[in-house]
């Protein structure tokens, strides 16, 4: 091996042992630790009429149609969705 890549390999192998040492210590609770603080309740939107009215925006081509599946307060603050091969949709 040439020598920078020796040096390279050396301080790679002691990050990774220090890192990992740390581990157990950085991943565990320790006993006498205060208990974390109880999660935030989610700011849920009352119900509204925007989506309705969102729709009434939408230039629809001859033939389609445009249906509102989900609307707040059933859905609130959606980050993610994915639709299966079967069509299902899922909101996250």
């Amino acid at each position: 091996m040439r020598r920078s890549h020796r040096s390279f390999v050396l301080v790679l192998v002691l990050l990774l042992v220090l890192v990992l040492g740390r581990a157990p210590q950085l991943a565990l609770a320790v006993p006498g630790d205060a208990a974390p603080p109880p999660p935030e309740a989610p700011q849920i939107a009352a119900a509204s009429d925007d989506g309705q009215q969102a729709l009434k925006g939408f230039k629809i081509p001859q033939g389609l149609k445009v249906e509102l599946w989900a609307a707040e307060p059933d859905l609130a603050n959606p980050v993610a969705f994915w639709i299966d091969p079967r069509g299902r949709i899922y909101v996250c």
